[in-house]
């Protein structure tokens, strides 16, 4: 009977952690108050999961196309299918428009943000946070 109650105990204690995830990762500007086309600034996301991207605009607004893309290789660079948060849009491969979005970037090497057109006055900036994802560890 103690047993089971010691048995009990542990699992009380454990179950806020099952489930859970641990969160590691860092901010990065894939452009900054960019007025053209361009590949913009890529970030590494080796041993990283995903990529949460915030598109602004300043002035203007400019007309613009944000194309998703990632490498393994860091040279060649291929489309990503990227998402809303909200899930309204999760099969997308750029934005034309500010708000946020989510990549998953496992097994990359490499991602950027590239304005593959750009009209009129103003700028645009692409933000992010490359995340990884750990379950978590009990102990």
């Amino acid at each position: 009977m103690w047993i089971a109650g010691l048995v009990g105990l542990l699992m009380v204690g454990l179950m806020p952690a099952v489930g859970h995830a641990q969160m590691a990762g860092f901010g990065h500007v894939f452009q900054a108050a960019a007025t053209g086309t361009g590949n913009g600034t890529a970030a590494n996301v080796r041993g990283y999961s995903l990529v949460a991207l915030q598109i602004t605009t300043s002035g203007g607004p400019p007309t613009f196309t944000i194309a998703f893309e990632g490498s393994v290789d860091t040279a060649t660079y291929v489309t990503l299918m990227c998402g809303a948060p909200d899930l309204s849009n999760w099969h997308a491969a750029s934005s034309t428009a500010t708000g946020v979005w989510r990549c998953n970037v496992a097994g990359l090497s490499s991602f950027r943000a590239r304005i593959s057109t750009f009209a009129g006055a103003g700028s645009v900036t692409v933000t992010g946070v490359i995340l990884a994802l750990f379950p978590a560890v009990l102990g």
